[in-house]
């Protein structure tokens, strides 16, 4: 097989991916899961379960066996478990677009102390996410992590 004809399939299959991952991520996902699933771990397996099984009938449609199918059901699980505590997300905002949230100093409402760095940094990261930049951000830096995990599914798709 050439390159262009490969590059062509890999796209096509990313962009199915994709597709799959936007329907069963974003339509079967309700408000109270996706406001609570980063640090509830309960609500977060429950949603995951049900992305990871969406992806079964166009897993299939692709011809994978049952060894492949296992093993792509659990990256897609257990990834998407692990990518929606945000912690890359996190890592990204603070580290990589460093927002001057992070360099301010956090002060506790009753003792007037400054707060840990732990307690600091969530405070920034809550308040940079709040920003219209920030959310949107956030959200593509979630979906991108997301798709990362694509890439070796499709690899067994195509062997």
């Amino acid at each position: 097989m050439n390159y262009v004809n490969l590059v062509a399939i890999v796209g096509g299959l990313f962009a199915s991916f994709s597709f799959v991952h936007f329907l069963v991520d974003w339509l079967f996902q309700s408000h109270n899961e996706a406001m609570c699933k980063h640090n509830n771990s309960k609500v977060r397996a429950k949603h995951c379960a049900i992305y990871a099984i969406g992806f079964i009938p166009f897993l299939l449609l692709l011809g994978l066996t049952g060894v492949e199918l296992f093993v792509s059901v659990n990256i897609l699980f257990w990834s998407h478990f692990i990518i929606d505590t945000y912690y890359f997300t996190f890592l990204w905002i603070k580290y990589i677009r460093n927002p001057p949230m992070f360099s301010k100093e956090y002060f506790d409402m009753n003792t007037e102390m400054p707060v840990s760095k732990s307690v600091a940094d969530k405070r920034a990261f809550v308040e940079y996410i709040s920003t219209p930049v920030g959310c949107i951000l956030m959200i593509v830096v979630d979906q991108l992590t997301h798709m990362l995990m694509f890439g070796p599914i499709i690899y067994m798709a195509l062997n």
